[in-house]
């Protein structure tokens, strides 16, 4: 009877010898690439694709396979945020290393007068990161707290400027009161970069076709939310030669096209 037990166990363990390394391949790699995140100095938080994950420094992982394109954020209280866009995907096992050199926040003073008092504008924005003038003077990166005299010459022009974003100013009257801190928050609005394409035709009634298919419709008519550059119409009607033109788009603009379609 011990003959059949003693060829079972062995029957066993070979099978888990033979299953257990091909399991144990499966589960390393995987599909996964990975960013390595570093940051100066360092213990600042790190948000992937607007999900937290650790802080510096951290390994994220990312599906290799997965949509391409990530938003890498670094933040850290008294510093300005940084952030950075990687395009694609790291390879299958590959680790991309980024590292994020964080600036301080500023906070400037103009020279005050001998013996004079201060108060505070405090200037914040949404989004952070833009330029803050004072009077015409540069004063760094939202959010930045500026000071200025209580006995100075009174009322005081601050501008917030991003790259993408409208510029936002705003005229304050007076001063702020000795150790009164005023708070000036900009909601920035990004800058329009659509704009629209309107189609007419003698005669009308004709079939209007945006970048070989992209949209279409029939004249008069307008193509709206078109994005800024250079943009091919084609218009066509039964019985006439097809009519085709570039035209080049402007943010926030409606640009023209007038077709007259030749009989044939």
């Amino acid at each position: 009877m011990k003959k059949p037990v003693l060829v079972l166990f062995i029957i066993v363990t070979a099978m888990i010898g033979i299953a257990t390394p091909v399991a144990a391949s499966q589960l390393i790699g995987g599909a996964m690439g990975y960013y390595d995140i570093s940051s100066t100095p360092g213990g600042a938080t790190v948000t992937v694709d607007g999900s937290v994950v650790g802080t510096t420094p951290t390994t994220a992982s990312v599906f290799s396979t997965a949509t391409p394109g990530h938003m890498i954020e670094v933040e850290k209280a008294g510093y300005q945020p940084w952030s950075q866009y990687y395009a694609g995907n790291p390879a299958e096992g590959e680790h991309i290393a980024v590292h994020a050199s964080l600036a301080r926040i500023p906070t400037i003073a103009p020279t005050p007068l001998p013996g004079s008092q201060k108060g505070f504008y405090q200037v914040r924005s949404d989004p952070a990161g833009a330029q803050v003038e004072l009077d015409g003077t540069n004063y760094g990166l939202t959010p930045v707290t500026i000071s200025v005299s209580s006995t100075g010459t009174p009322g005081h022009s601050i501008t917030v400027s991003r790259s993408g974003y409208e510029t936002w100013s705003q005229f304050y009257s007076g001063n702020p009161a000795a150790g009164q801190t005023i708070a000036v928050f900009a909601s920035l609005t990004p800058v329009v970069q659509t704009g629209s394409i309107y189609v007419a035709s003698s005669p009308a009634g004709a079939s209007a076709v945006l970048d070989n298919g992209y949209d279409y419709l029939t004249t008069d008519g307008t193509f709206s939310g078109v994005s800024t550059g250079l943009h091919n119409v084609r218009v066509s009607k039964s019985g006439y030669q097809p009519y085709s033109t570039s035209i080049q788009v402007k943010p926030g603009g409606t640009s023209n096209v007038y077709a007259t379609l030749i009989a044939n």
